[in-house]
């Protein structure tokens, strides 16, 4: 809330709390803990947590997952001695979103409802700069891809990105993974990205043998998403690249076109 409208927001739906009228946000509530109001809807794996990990991107896991136990909370002015709760069992991951979490001392007192004053975040900065980065990297450009994915590592504290190529768009896909987690963008970028086995990514994740779905199902090693059964291990499992590539349209207007426009494949 304190951020709206800042530098780095380029399109942004307005909101706030006034209680008169549903004009604030309700997906804080969505996705938070249920063990503080929350839903608890999509929450964060461990395979994400592992990326930023591996990356040594400390500020955006801090700043994007929200673990049980943990005892400092992004833009959160108190601490949790005792750690704060996403019970495991009643957590897909014991994960939560962090950048919707909306400190204890400013939520409005009808939280769960459409009354918080976070706006909605269409188009960031950075997201720009990552698509410009991509661009360029396609076209050959790589001098230029390198200095505006670095513009976004920088600002976390990251070193330069110097690779070129294949190995700088990996570095690129990476990128927008991390910089990007939970804003809605993640699932069509892998279902517009073509991997090395000329497959669009979502097809190398998901599908029975899909890696996003063996991690789940047999290397994780994560407490919290191991034990926890009352959620499928095997999500994703039933994806099929024939028909899931493609949204269905909508029935109403293929009956409106008078036979002009045919249902995608599957449906």
């Amino acid at each position: 809330m304190d951020y709206n409208n800042s530098v780095e927001g380029l399109f942004e739906i307005q909101t706030n709390d006034n209680s008169s009228y549903s004009v604030g946000e309700r997906i804080s509530v969505v996705v938070g803990s249920r063990d503080d109001s929350g839903w608890s809807w999509s929450g964060p794996s461990s395979d994400l947590e592992n990326a930023y990990i591996a990356a040594g991107d400390e500020i955006r896991l801090f700043n994007t997952i929200i673990k049980h136990g943990a005892t400092t909370l992004p833009r959160e002015s108190q601490t949790f001695a005792d750690g704060y709760t996403v019970s495991p069992n009643k957590h897909k991951s014991g994960r939560v979103n962090g950048k919707l979490y909306i400190p204890q001392s400013k939520r409005p007192d009808n939280y769960d409802a459409p009354h918080i004053p976070l706006n909605y975040r269409l188009l960031r900065y950075a997201d720009v700069l990552l698509m410009a980065a991509e661009v360029e990297n396609a076209l050959g450009n790589d001098t230029k891809a390198q200095e505006y994915l670095n513009k976004v590592r920088n600002r976390v504290n990251l070193a330069d990105v110097s690779s070129s190529g294949k190995a700088l768009r990996d570095a690129i896909r990476l990128e927008r993974r991390l910089e990007l987690a939970c804003e809605a963008n993640r699932l069509y970028d892998i279902r517009r990205w073509t991997d090395d086995n000329g497959k669009k990514v979502a097809c190398n994740l998901f599908g029975p043998n899909g890696s996003w779905v063996k991690y789940n199902t047999q290397e994780s090693t994560d407490p919290f998403e191991t034990t926890n059964l009352i959620e499928p291990q095997d999500e994703g499992i039933n994806f099929n690249e024939t028909r899931d590539l493609l949204f269905p349209i909508p029935n109403t207007e293929i009956v409106q076109s008078n036979g002009m426009l045919e249902q995608n494949p599957g449906y």
